[in-house]
């Protein structure tokens, strides 16, 4: 039976093939669950910065429901429900009622201390653009403040007798504001960081961007403000999903691999051995009865059927190291195997061929 040298490297092959099947199914599995965490998060976040959004422009647009009733309420009506807006919502950095030509005509606080010009900025321009199309409530883009900080506004389109009047507008702090949404009372957001963009301009994030790609990205789509929320896990957080588990049992499935290839191939070479000793020992008994009378040195003899087993088996073995083991010469070992050529012609020797001997054997060597 020839010593199959490809089965150790065929287990090695499978077995660090299971190893690894099994890790990226481990890894795979973790960050599924991550990832559905994560996408529930996002959702619930999205919801309550979606109904903040709504419920500001709501209160705006109660007040300028108001104010068309009247076709513009007495200064002092108006600010008395401005200031119980503010204080009611204390969200909003200002109040502004302003004309179709961006005129200021009320505000809290005053006109002086607003946190955007609305006679100069673009931003303003643009609202009041999209305002004059609309009965509805409208965000504007990223708007720079005062103070140097991000904001937006909320503005509420004032109409009377089919004509655009002005507008009433909310002023925010982007960060204040989203910072008190998503506050540390909501215990769903627990652990998640968060970044809110409008277009390209980014109006808050409470951490750097994530290393991986675990952040969920979802449109928030509240009064058409077309900002996006993008929820990420922490580092902490991502630990207790992420962890050490597939990296191990990798690490033990390829030393495991290893080792159970080594002992298959040891197992092997041991059992060759055995082989070659049974084989030698029969050919030895067979000679024994062909003539027991002739007097050869058994170590001699012994050797050649050695020789004789390794090259039936197709794992020939050099004559000079035979020899040197057995404690005999080359030469008594060719003479040995010349006097057993009879008997080797009777097995099959798939590697190699017998060298052929130049004298007869003899006896005593």
């Amino acid at each position: 039976m020839l010593l199959k040298r490809w089965i150790p490297a065929a287990v090695l092959v499978a077995t660090f093939f299971l190893s690894v099947v099994i890790w990226q199914a481990l890894v795979r599995s973790e960050r599924a669950a991550l990832s559905n965490h994560t996408d529930s998060t996002a959702s619930v976040a999205r919801e309550f910065l979606r109904d903040e959004l709504e419920s500001h422009a709501e209160s705006l647009s109660d007040l300028g429901k108001r104010w068309q009733l009247n076709e513009g309420p007495a200064q002092a009506v108006w600010m008395e429900d401005a200031a119980l807006l503010l204080q009611s919502k204390p969200e909003f950095a200002a109040i502004v009622w302003a004309g179709n030509t961006r005129e200021v005509f009320s505000s809290i606080p005053s006109k002086a201390a607003l946190p955007v010009d609305f006679a100069i900025d673009k931003a303003v321009a643009v609202i009041f653009a999209s305002a004059s199309q609309t009965w509805s409530p409208v965000v504007s883009p990223p708007v720079k403040l005062t103070s140097g900080r991000t904001g937006f506004i909320i503005a509420v389109p004032l109409w009377y007798a089919g004509e655009f009047k002005g507008l009433i507008a909310g002023i925010f702090d982007s960060r204040e504001f989203i910072t008190t949404v998503l506050n540390d009372d909501r215990h769903e957001l627990d652990g998640y960081a968060f970044a809110i963009t409008s277009g390209k301009a980014e109006l808050y994030r409470s951490a750097p961007a994530p290393e991986s790609a675990l952040a969920i990205e979802l449109p928030v789509d509240a009064a058409g403000s077309g900002w996006k929320i993008s929820v990420w896990p922490g580092r902490e957080l991502a630990g207790t999903y992420l962890t050490a588990l597939p990296t191990a049992v990798f690490a033990l499935g390829s030393v495991s691999s290893l080792l159970f290839a080594t002992l298959i191939y040891f197992a092997q070479v041991n059992r060759q051995k055995n082989t070659d000793l049974e084989n030698a020992n029969e050919m030895l008994k067979e000679l024994e009865k062909i003539d027991s009378s002739m007097s050869l040195s058994p170590i001699g003899t012994a050797a050649a059927a050695i020789y004789l087993a390794s090259l039936a088996h197709g794992e020939r073995r050099p004559q000079k190291a035979i020899a040197k083991v057995a404690g005999v010469s080359e030469v008594t070992l060719r003479n040995r195997f010349q006097f057993m050529e009879d008997f080797m012609q009777q097995v099959v020797m798939p590697r190699g061929r017998a060298p052929k001997p130049s004298a007869p054997p003899v006896a005593g060597r």
